[in-house]
């Protein structure tokens, strides 16, 4: 080497072959493959924490400067962590830039709330930092695979889980998908049509079964419609990892939207307090449920997937009020333990069932379960699924509560009494606050609803 006109630093060189060694503030470790932050920086950094917390909020800038310049340093191992979890630090250090303050001065702020939430990120890392302290030199294979996107209207997503046949099978799905819109000539697909697609794709015996998904849809509400396109992309993301916990928990999961600000958000955060906490709402349940998050983004023409699911419509999201809820219990003298047609916003019980993924589901298409006893059901079909809401119960030798319009002209009335006997019963219901709106404002089930309700209880046991 000095030959070659190199002189090597005899100090610092390491001229013996070695499985674990410190260089650039790192500590790599050879032999399984990963590195961390070396032991002095992070003992250093937990007494600035430990520091300013037992003086928070009496504090310098120059004291927060400090803390978060030692995170930022470390993002080789953080990996964007760093970022997201000292946004609010960040935010109070840009306000003596913004009005020129000295290094020395202690933090005054109008905005109380600010100092509460920078708390919590110095409480995170205290808590948090050990555990985040290593990074595989390669990262881990995605084990699922998802895709977000938000309509003028909706949002949506898929995840599915990865297997040998996966290539093949993400290209039948969407084929699948394509060949349903192009066979309906509705102006918008109601969101069943995902079903269809896959029962479609299950019905060609070439491939091999699809049973290991989870697709979400929620329709946005009017105040959600106005929010801006970045929020309802982060919202869509949140949901979807959220509905479908039971398939990604334990899992590598990469997601893909076609949005790069919200993608980008996901992982590092946002300086805008409405964005970033979708950010750290899925980290925290990333973290909970043991699952590694990369967020991707791609082209709007690689998203059909979710940009399907998301233009569909579902105006079925209505539902009762919790006060006639209620009072139906009382009239049939009979208590109900699962709502067969909900979501996580409509919902009268903790355990129910829904048209998608959604937040707390307790399973997806109500038809699939067992509506025997112990269960009591409760029934609030849309009315075009009425009869087969009613020999659903019949065939499951089941009991529960439906609620229906009284529309005599409709196919399922007639049905419905001719069952009418000792363990079938009908009660006639007429007054407001009967009906809770959904996100279809012109919707005829809501507050102004003023036809009669049939209330039945149905009990095919015996």
């Amino acid at each position: 080497m000095i030959r070659a006109g190199l002189f090597p630093g005899f100090q610092k060189c390491q001229w013996k072959p070695v499985k674990r060694l410190i260089w650039l503030g790192l500590e790599w470790d050879l032999e399984n493959g990963s590195f961390s932050i070396r032991r002095r920086r992070i003992d250093e950094l937990y007494e600035n924490l430990k520091k300013l917390l037992d003086s928070w909020p009496v504090v310098t800038y120059r004291d927060v400067s400090r803390l978060v310049g030692r995170l930022n340093s470390m993002y080789p191992v953080l990996d964007g962590k760093e970022q997201l979890h000292s946004r609010f630090l960040q935010t109070l250090i840009n306000n003596r830039h913004y009005n020129n303050y000295p290094w020395d001065d202690y933090i005054v702020l109008s905005f109380h709330g600010l100092f509460e939430l920078a708390r919590e990120e110095l409480i995170f890392w205290n808590i948090n930092l050990e555990r985040e302290n290593i990074r595989m030199f390669e990262e881990k294979s995605a084990t699922s695979l998802g895709w977000v996107d938000a309509s003028a209207t909706a949002i949506g997503g898929i995840i599915l889980k990865m297997n040998r046949k996966f290539c093949e099978r993400i290209f039948c799905i969407d084929d699948s998908m394509r060949h349903v819109e192009r066979s309906n000539s509705a102006r918008s697909l109601h969101v069943d049509f995902v079903y269809s697609a896959m029962k479609n794709l299950n019905l060609q015996k070439k491939y091999e079964k699809l049973d290991d998904y989870g697709f979400f849809h929620r329709m946005l509400f009017e105040h959600e419609i106005c929010l801006d396109s970045n929020e309802r992309e982060l919202k869509a993301a949140v949901e979807t990892v959220y509905g479908c916990q039971s398939l990604v928990s334990g899992s590598v999961l990469t997601l893909h939207l076609d949005n790069l600000n919200a993608a980008k958000i996901l992982k590092v955060g946002s300086p805008k307090p409405r964005l970033h906490k979708y950010a750290v709402e899925i980290s925290e349940f990333c973290r909970k449920n043991e699952i590694h998050l990369n967020t991707v983004a791609i082209p709007r023409s690689a998203n059909h997937l979710a940009d399907g699911i998301s233009r569909c419509v579902d105006n079925e999201d209505y539902g009762v009020t919790k006060e006639f809820f209620e009072y139906v219990q009382k009239v049939c003298k009979l208590t109900c333990n699962i709502d067969r047609f909900a979501n996580n916003i409509n919902a009268k019980l903790p355990l129910f069932n829904s048209t998608s993924y959604c937040i707390g589901t307790s399973g997806v298409n109500c038809f699939n379960y067992d509506w025997g006893l112990p269960f009591v059901n409760w029934l609030f079909p849309p009315p075009k699924m009425v009869m087969k809401t009613v020999n659903k119960l019949r065939n499951c030798h089941g009991v529960g509560i439906l609620v229906t319009p009284e529309w005599k002209s409709c196919s399922f009335y007639p049905y419905l009494n001719s069952l009418l006997s000792d363990n079938v019963t009908v009660w006639a219901f007429k007054g407001n606050n009967v009906f809770k709106q959904g996100s279809d404002p012109t919707s005829y089930f809501g507050p102004n609803f003023n036809s009669a309700v049939n209330i039945w209880k149905l009990d095919f046991t015996t």
